[in-house]
């Protein structure tokens, strides 16, 4: 199983940190994937999984990332209206 690092440190522990506070029952680990999509996603500017996979911040290959944001979606229900709500606060920060 590949490693997520968040690479943009100030950004991506600020993300983390937020989804903590509103997500506490989360494990880290899916609060970094979380994370890492975001910021890919804003680094792309698209909802394209492929470029949000090249996007990533992230010592595995794209093919591993594009599989594993693939299983993420399959598998794990997330409440995205919250997601985009934080997100939202994090851009209105910068």
């Amino acid at each position: 199983m590949a490693t997520y690092q968040v690479k943009s440190l100030n950004k991506g522990k600020e993300i983390i940190e937020n989804l903590q506070t509103h997500l506490p029952k989360v494990h880290k680990s899916m609060r970094k994937f979380i994370t890492l999509f975001v910021l890919a996603l804003c680094k792309v500017k698209t909802v394209n999984i492929d470029k949000i996979a090249s996007g990533f911040d992230s010592k595995a290959s794209t093919a591993a990332v594009k599989k594993r944001m693939q299983r993420f979606f399959n598998t794990y229900f997330m409440d995205y209206q919250l997601i985009a709500l934080q997100v939202v606060i994090w851009t209105k920060k910068h």
